[in-house]
């Protein structure tokens, strides 16, 4: 029972118990049923039993001992208690009925409490004596369950993100580098061709000036055809080498992206709630 701190806990209030008339029904098995009704009293309500030596006790007393206030007040007070529960146990085949008189702890009136119809089976007694326990003892109060402990919260484990890809987007970004490589490398052989379409300009300029045209050979023809070739070679390879290096830089900043982005997002179950998990690398 729970007491409030500074209060002191009043005493469970004692009460006897006794067998005090047997009919029909065996000494041990009158017992029986004495020990299993204080055992149910002591459960259900908060009260101290005190089963008396029901043999001594009953040795001596009158026959209408049940009915009077003058014999129960004497039983308690040889028991040693105010308020006492005084059994008439009957035999009635396999079952046995238990009627009682209560003694009350106050005035010693006495009263008869509804009697008890008790089957052998030990569990069917202690539910049929528990249905009737506060009207054996109207005045005790009923006994306060046991505290449970408040039960510790579970540890929740550690939240381990799952494995980010830390190589997301490298096939864009080595692409990327290749073509852009390659662009590179088209830009270079443009620059080529373009020096060489000029060194063939300026030999023909060399060998026809303005104020000194002159004819023109089988040889002036073929630099011609060289210049013509090589200029739209250039041109060719630098528009080509453009695309390459743009196309190439577009594709490494997707493979940038894609690793900017690669993270991880996880809703894990924790002790009261759950929680968000976001991983990433950069």
């Amino acid at each position: 029972m729970l007491v409030a701190k500074g209060a002191v806990a009043a005493p469970e209030a004692r009460v006897g118990l006794v067998v005090g008339v047997r009919v029909n029904v065996a000494e041990p098995r009158a017992e029986e049923v004495a020990r299993a009704i204080e055992r149910v009293l002591e459960r259900e309500l908060a009260v101290d039993v005190v089963l008396a030596d029901s043999a001594e006790v009953a040795r001596d007393l009158p026959p209408a001992c049940a009915t009077d206030p003058v014999c129960l007040s004497g039983v308690a007070a040889r028991v040693g208690v105010d308020e006492l529960l005084f059994l008439v146990v009957i035999g009635a085949g396999d079952r046995v009925r238990v009627e009682l008189s209560r003694r009350h702890p106050v005035t010693g009136e006495v009263s008869q409490p509804p009697a008890v119809i008790l089957d052998p089976d030990a569990h069917a007694m202690d539910r049929q004596i528990a249905a009737v326990a506060r009207q054996l003892l109207p005045d005790a109060a009923p006994r306060a369950s046991e505290p449970q402990p408040t039960p510790s919260p579970p540890v929740a484990e550690p939240v381990q993100p799952d494995q980010i890809d830390v190589a997301a987007g490298s096939g864009k970004r080595t692409a990327g580098i290749v073509i852009a490589a390659a662009g590179v490398a088209l830009a270079a052989g443009a620059t080529y061709f373009a020096l060489a379409s000029r060194s063939a300009a300026d030999e023909l300029e060399d060998r026809h000036p303005v104020d000194q045209p002159g004819t023109w050979t089988e040889k002036d023809r073929s630099l011609e055809d060289e210049h013509y070739r090589d200029r739209t070679i250039a041109v060719v390879l630098g528009i080509g080498a453009a695309a390459a290096v743009a196309t190439g830089a577009a594709v490494y900043l997707l493979g940038v992206r894609d690793r900017s982005r690669a993270r991880e997002v996880a809703l894990r179950p924790t002790a009261g709630g759950a929680l968000v998990v976001i991983g990433g690398a950069f």
